[in-house]
């Protein structure tokens, strides 16, 4: 390992960390936003924070 790939991993883990609150952030704000938006948008809107919670789960979860 080269002294030039040591930050880029120590990035990476603390990235690796915070990836789950912010995907769980991202997923209740894009959801409640959802229900204060007309229909068409919210359903949009409401998918995408589905799936960033679905991500959450799938690649976060400790099971």
């Amino acid at each position: 390992m080269t002294s030039k790939k040591v930050p880029i991993r120590r990035w990476a883990q603390g990235l690796n960390g915070v990836m789950p609150k912010l995907l769980d952030t991202t997923g209740i704000i894009l959801l409640s936003g959802s229900a204060m938006l007309a229909f068409g948008v919210a359903a949009g809107t409401a998918a995408l924070g589905a799936g960033c919670l679905v991500l959450n789960w799938r690649f976060y979860s400790g099971t």
